[in-house]
């Protein structure tokens, strides 16, 4: 099962910029970077629990146009008692940006 996020979940990806507010606004982004793209990989290159948030440490790989720019950060995600995602966090800039 995909992860859920509640009604009111607030994503910032990344924090620097205005968050996606709402489930629908947050399924709105993630359909919008995959439909811009040829194909990305998500990697997860560590993860760390703590009571209802995870931080993970990633590496997205996306290819557009026969290219691919990679970014890598930490999220931050916190969940409510049932599992669903409340809040994500992306911390990355442009220095973690690389282009092949």
């Amino acid at each position: 099962m995909p992860p859920q996020f509640t009604e009111d979940a607030h994503h910032h990806d990344p924090v620097s910029n205005p968050p996606n507010i709402g489930r629908a606004a947050i399924v709105t982004f993630f359909e919008n970077g995959i439909a811009a793209s040829e194909a990305w990989t998500f990697t997860a290159k560590a993860v760390h629990t703590c009571a209802d948030k995870v931080a993970i440490d990633f590496e997205i790989a996306v290819v557009t146009g026969g290219a691919t720019m990679t970014i890598a950060g930490i999220e931050v995600f916190e969940a409510d008692g049932e599992g669903r995602f409340t809040s994500v966090r992306a911390y990355w800039d442009d220095a973690d940006l690389s282009f092949t």
